[in-house]
């Protein structure tokens, strides 16, 4: 309420006269920014409110180290705050401000004998002439706060008109997805996982595709982020593993050569928060007599690191029926190669970021070698996704990366494609 009073004065005068669209670039310039923590609430739920009210008040002491006296700031409910920025010489003033602030955390939280990394996400909005109510511009400052997100976090970005209509179809976006399960739009695809030395299929990844009736095949990088963010990953999520989990048993009763396969199943962070889910998963492959052996998890780095610290007891549980841990796009995280000896897992994939670049590009060459070196002396697998010529898999070899998965080698298949394939080993 106090944070709406103080920027009331400063919109309602210039909706009054003529003034450009956007505002001068003079000591009357405002801008509000929308401040939300990176992977708090992974936080809040294995700690406690108690901890986390305790973090929350140093976030607050730490924003406000990093404002301007003539700024407002004021915490907006849970882990959102909003900052008013007053009397602004210019438009950079504020990225300014925003670098700052993003910069400020990076330094560790100590909280009741607790660290905490935190990042944050800020949307950006500067008075407008077309902004009659505090509640528009604060709406605007959240729409561009959710883009800092969507581009990784631990960034800002400013409010465009284009993020509006976005909002609308990511909306109907949401609605068409509840409704894709029951409309069986949805369906599982099935990549070969290769041997690069005899070239032969070790085991398959199980990837979602969604087919939408109107707007033909919808990317997993769209819907996967909104089926996380509305809680109905769970759902999604869970659909996908027992389609994958009850086919793979199929494929081990009708072709011999299955038997000798694996499967990866991706997971999302925000199931292993679920402290049911090891036990639903244990209940599912045991009433199918599957050896948890041929099963694994991925989990991406960053969802990996998120959860690992907090919810380490669901991974041992997983462990325990003998499935493996693998972590997916490798490299990319916010880990560091110096941190890989504590990670835990058995299979790494190192990202097809690297893989693409890596017969014209020394540098990712050389921190694809450390990666792999690395896994070798930790024990651990390695498999080098997205390999899309016979050059970046000659190089592969050479540095003796076991194993691969990309176009070059074989596209996602249709379970029926995937099926012949097998039945031909």
């Amino acid at each position: 309420v106090w944070f709406i009073e103080q920027l009331k004065p400063l919109l309602l005068p210039r909706t009054l006269n003529s003034a450009p669209e956007i505002l001068p670039q003079d000591s009357h310039l405002i801008a509000v920014m929308f401040i939300d923590l990176d992977r708090f609430k992974v936080i809040n739920d294995s700690l406690g409110h108690i901890v986390g009210d305790h973090l929350l008040a140093s976030v607050g002491e730490r924003l406000g180290q990093n404002i301007r006296t003539q700024d407002g700031l004021a915490r907006f409910g849970g882990d959102e705050f909003a900052v008013l920025l007053r009397r602004l010489p210019n438009r950079e003033d504020a990225f300014l401000v925003a670098s700052r602030l993003v910069q400020s955390f990076q330094k560790p939280f100590e909280v009741q004998g607790h660290t905490f990394s935190l990042g944050i996400s800020i949307g950006i909005v500067f008075g407008h002439k077309d902004y009659q109510v505090p509640e528009d511009i604060l709406r605007d400052a959240d729409l561009a706060m959710y883009q800092a997100k969507y581009r990784g976090g631990n960034c800002y970005t400013v409010f465009e008109e284009v993020m509006r209509p976005q909002a609308m179809q990511r909306l109907q976006l949401e609605q068409d997805l509840r409704q894709a399960i029951t409309a069986e739009q949805l369906c599982l695809y099935y990549q070969p996982i290769w041997s690069l030395t005899d070239h032969t299929i070790t085991g398959f990844e199980s990837l979602l595709r969604w087919h939408h009736p109107d707007r033909g095949w919808i990317s997993p990088a769209q819907f996967i982020v909104i089926a996380e963010e509305t809680g109905f990953i769970h759902q999604l999520g869970w659909w996908a593993i027992e389609q994958a989990v009850t086919q793979f048993y199929r494929w081990q009763k009708t072709y011999p050569a299955a038997s000798s396969l694996s499967l990866n199943i991706n997971i999302s962070a925000h199931q292993i928060k679920d402290r049911q889910f090891p036990q639903r998963f244990a209940k599912l492959i045991t009433e199918l007599d599957l050896d948890g052996r041929c099963l694994n998890l991925e989990i991406t780095e960053t969802s990996f690191l998120e959860t690992a610290q907090y919810y380490p007891e669901n991974f041992a549980f997983l462990r325990k029926l003998g499935v493996e841990i693998c972590i997916d796009d490798f490299g990319v995280g916010y880990s560091s190669l110096s941190r890989l000896h504590r990670l835990q897992v058995d299979t790494i994939k190192i990202d097809r970021s690297f893989v693409m670049d890596i017969d014209v590009d020394p540098q990712k060459k050389a921190i694809t070698g450390t990666i792999i070196t690395l896994a070798h002396q930790l024990g651990a697998q390695i498999i080098a996704e997205g390999i899309e010529s016979e050059a970046q898999q000659t190089h592969l070899i050479n540095l003796k990366c076991p194993f691969g998965q990309g176009f070059y080698l074989a596209k996602p298949l249709p379970v029926d494609a995937a099926s012949n394939l097998i039945a031909t080993l």
